[in-house]
This record gives C-alpha cells, sequence and structure tokens, in this order.
C-alpha cells in the first residue's frame, strides 16, 4: 500500500500509514506489514486482522396492519442489519424508552430481529 519509510537517528525505520480510509468490505481483512533489508535472508512481518465496528446500514420496521388504533394491543417488529458489534435495539415513543411491553429476540445471520407486543 506504501512505500515510503522515515530512518530515525536510532538506528529503527519508520513507515506511517496515514490517512487511512476503511470501509465495510475490509472487514476481517490483514494488513500486513513487512520489513525486509537484503536478499539474503527472508524478509520479516506482521500481520494485523481488521475487526471494525460498522454502524447498521439497514434499520426497517415491520408491521402488518394498514392502520394502527389506540387503545389496542399490536405487534411490529424492528430489523436492522449490517451492524458489527451487533445492533441494539430501542423502542421509543415520543421522548420515553417503551420497556413495559413484553419482547421477543432473534438472530439471523448477522441481523437483529427485535419484536414489541
Amino acid at each position: 500500500m506504501d512505500e515510503s519509510y522515515e530512518q530515525l537517528p536510532d538506528g529503527r525505520t519508520v513507515n506511517r500509514l496515514t490517512p487511512f480510509t476503511l470501509s465495510r468490505d475490509d472487514l476481517q481483512a490483514r494488513l500486513i506489514c513487512q520489513a525486509s533489508n537484503t536478499h539474503l535472508v527472508a524478509p520479516q512481518s506482521r500481520v494485523v486482522v481488521l475487526d471494525l465496528n460498522l454502524r447498521p446500514n439497514e434499520v426497517n420496521i415491520l408491521t402488518k396492519e394498514p392502520q394502527i388504533t389506540a387503545d389496542r394491543p399490536y405487534s411490529m417488529e424492528c430489523r436492522a442489519g449490517g451492524a458489527v458489534p451487533e445492533a441494539t435495539i430501542t423502542w421509543i415513543l415520543g421522548t420515553e424508552k417503551i420497556e413495559r411491553n413484553s419482547s421477543t429476540v432473534s438472530r439471523i445471520r448477522r441481523n437483529f430481529c427485535y419484536t414489541k407486543r
């Protein structure tokens, strides 16, 4: 990615990889730093596996009801996908968290589903 380097007065060589832009596709990618000074010995290298924090790339509220009416129970589902680590979903009505209702949680291939009843 970058072959520039700086020689320090104490004899060490430094390479700084900046600015560095990552994308979702870089999750679990291996970044290798390799140092060599002669063809007589194998280069030394170190590997870091990129573990990224990713916000959800989709959030959907699902309901089968075309209309809802006050004072009746309803079941709604919120799905968030693409988050790493998995998304925490919170239901808010106005400015208040909804905590009094029962809920079920299921995990589907890195998607997080949360149903309020």
